[in-house]
């Protein structure tokens, strides 16, 4: 199995769909490189820009792999010597086309569910489903119903301005059954997981396929991405029941 993992701090959004660089956190390092051993990922990349988040992240794997943690716990040492940081998607991509011989299939992880394709207005960040106004978020509040009409109005005239494209993204969604089809088919993969409040579009865009969201029984969505990680890689790369 050729698997690598990348989580990725920029570029991002935040809760008002602005792009940003998130902060490092130690547990999503500790925990997605426990994952990634468990299921046989060959490489977890952090992916960030920044140096201070970089220089971060290069003192926690020398305490748990050179420093006093690698002798006190051998356990956490072997899954921390699968992380890699690195300070953007492409260099990930080149360290990962210099071990397999070829470039890999880069596949995104997105909580948004396809049917509300998502809109951004040009002066306010107004989100908006395809269906009509469906709710008012973070921030934006119309006082009137009339408003509310007026941006309805605004948006059948084509006034706000297309996001991540809905309908590319519903072309290159990705089931978990093909996915896990591909991956057992010892193809070269990467698994993009996004922080802060998902994937920003630029980083969509250089994606080949984008896997369906992880759905539970309610309408709440807020799975951390240590928790929505090891669903998906469990799906993809875990046992079949019965084995």
């Amino acid at each position: 199995m050729r698997l690598y993992m990348g989580l990725i701090h920029f570029p991002v959004y935040n809760k008002n769909y602005e792009r940003i660089a998130s902060a490092i956190t130690t547990l999503d390092i500790h925990d997605l490189a426990r994952l990634a051993k468990t299921y046989g990922v060959k490489r977890l990349f952090i992916v960030t820009p920044l140096d201070d988040q970089q220089n971060l992240t290069r003192r926690i794997l020398r305490h748990w792999i050179d420093g006093y943690g690698g002798q006190y716990n051998r356990h956490r040492k072997e899954a921390l010597e699968l992380v890699c940081v690195v300070p953007d998607l492409e260099r990930a991509v080149d360290g990962i086309k210099e071990t397999e011989g070829e470039a890999p299939l880069i596949i995104a992880t997105d909580a948004r569910p396809l049917k509300n394709a998502q809109f951004w207005s040009r002066s306010r960040k107004a989100k908006i489903s395809t269906t009509g106004i469906s709710g008012i978020f973070r921030g934006l509040k119309f006082e009137t119903d009339a408003e509310i009409g007026q941006i309805s109005a605004d948006f059948e005239r084509g006034a706000f301005c297309k996001g991540p494209d809905a309908s590319d993204k519903k072309d290159r969604s990705m089931s978990y059954e093909k996915a896990r089809g591909i991956i057992q088919e010892d193809k070269a993969v990467m698994l993009l997981f996004g922080t802060a409040w998902g994937l920003h579009e630029e980083v969509m865009r250089k994606t080949d396929s984008i896997l369906d969201p992880v759905s539970g029984k309610t309408g709440y969505n807020h799975l951390s991405v240590r928790t929505a990680a090891a669903i998906i890689l469990d799906r993809l790369a875990g046992r079949d029941i019965g084995e």
